[in-house]
């Protein structure tokens, strides 16, 4: 039986994706301009790939008769609708960061159990290459951006 401190990290952990910046963001339909579909595209894969971990998270609670806190979006995303995608990639790499410590947080608290842990461990690195990739994103469109000036 996976102990009460590993489910109430995981549950925070939970949280912690679910309502992230970055899921914000895809929600609120972040402005891109027209040639950089492929940036959006990449963008909402990140997305739907932290959706699926914050799936996998809700099984193990449940499985764990766990009563899920899925918690609202922090007000201060509120302002941060209908802006430039460029604009919010900074913030969204710091939140994500933040994100992943959480992660490795929870893995240091739910060692004991095999499973969760392996889960973590590719949640984990799922965060690290999405971060990865949001810097990636930020680099080629201040490139961009600078060449086509």
């Amino acid at each position: 039986m996976t102990s009460s401190a590993c489910l109430v990290k995981l549950n925070e952990l939970l949280i912690r994706l679910d309502r992230s910046l970055l899921q914000y963001v895809g929600e609120s339909w972040p402005w891109i301009d027209a040639e950089s579909q492929e940036t959006l595209d990449e963008f909402n894969g990140l997305i739907k790939r932290q959706k699926n971990d914050v799936a996998r998270l809700v099984q193990v609670l449940i499985s764990n008769r766990w009563a899920i806190d899925f918690s609202n979006y922090p007000t201060d995303f509120t302002d941060k609708q209908f802006l430039s995608l460029n604009f919010l990639f900074p913030q969204i790499i710091s939140v994500e960061k933040f994100s992943k410590s959480i992660c490795d947080e929870t893995l240091s608290c739910c060692r004991d159990d095999e499973a969760i842990a392996d889960l973590l461990k590719q949640i984990a690195a799922n965060q690290a290459d999405g971060i990865a990739r949001l810097e990636n994103l930020l680099k080629n469109r201040k490139t961009a951006a600078i060449a086509s000036v």
